[in-house]
């Protein structure tokens, strides 16, 4: 593939929207399918609902989806509930119901295309708690995508809970291997991957000044990412700042976010 390939072949790449406009907009249409991207933050920052919003926004049907696709949740904390899904669903569907008010054959190829069971059915979720799960899991993708063909997103969440305590040289190897293998189920099935990422303390060795919080899993991957966000809890009015670190399509960026029980929205 030559230069002018991949050029058109990036410009024509789909994109997962997050149900966020202002976020949308500063990673160039969303959540690129191909792509590697992580979200890093403290817990109650956003990332699992972040996460759970772009799985179902992958597996909505047409004509309000645009990947129409399924979704691969892989959970380390027990982070994933169907009936966070199904409430982020009945939400979504009750504003495009009003929207379709107007357009009866529209309202009724979507009621057609859709319902909770449906939508459920085409997520394909694993809790893994060990780390020769995890590697075995994610080798085992490839064969998943036989049976499941239009698998257009996987979430890893959390990537790091099981890895972060391992002796860094094990570590660096396990995470460039499974980096290695995500990759290349992105690029063969025009994917998106979500990775989500804890921050940890880090303190300078003869420093003085106070430990800086950094991603768990440090900064050995992270030429391996198309997209870094951090999310950053601003108060106790469900606001996040979404810090928009490294981005292959665009420059750094940042915007506000409400993380609600019914989604992730502008704030």
């Amino acid at each position: 593939m030559n230069a002018l390939s991949c050029l058109k072949f990036d410009l024509e790449a789909k994109c997962i929207p997050t149900g966020c406009e202002n976020l949308d907009m500063a990673l160039g249409s969303g959540i690129r399918l191909g792509s590697i991207t992580e979200f890093v933050g403290n817990s109650g920052a956003g990332k699992t609902q972040l996460s759970l919003q772009l799985v179902f926004n992958t597996i909505l049907p047409s004509p309000v989806g645009l990947i129409d696709g399924d979704a691969v949740y892989i959970s380390t904390r027990r982070n994933f509930c169907p009936q966070r899904v199904i409430h982020l669903a009945d939400v979504s569907v009750s504003l495009w119901e009003n929207s379709f008010s107007k357009n009866k054959n529209r309202s009724l190829d979507f009621r057609t295309n859709y319902t909770n069971e449906k939508a459920l059915s085409r997520i394909h979720h694993k809790l893994v708690q060990r780390i020769p799960e995890l590697i075995s899991t994610v080798y085992q993708l490839d064969l998943l995508a036989i049976k499941h063909p239009n698998i257009r997103l996987v979430v890893i969440d959390s990537f790091s809970s099981l890895l972060r305590n391992l002796e860094p040289s094990e570590r660096i190897r396990i995470v460039y291997e499974l980096f290695h293998v995500l990759q290349n189920f992105a690029t063969t099935n025009q994917s998106a991957v979500i990775i989500t990422n804890d921050l940890t303390p880090h303190v300078t060795p003869n420093s003085m000044e106070p430990a800086m919080m950094k991603p768990a899993l440090g900064d050995a991957y992270h030429h391996r990412l198309s997209q870094r966000i951090l999310l950053n809890k601003e108060d106790e009015k469900q606001i996040t700042v979404a810090q928009i670190l490294k981005n292959l399509n665009g420059g750094p960026a940042q915007c506000k976010i409400k993380v609600v029980d019914d989604g992730v929205k502008d704030a």
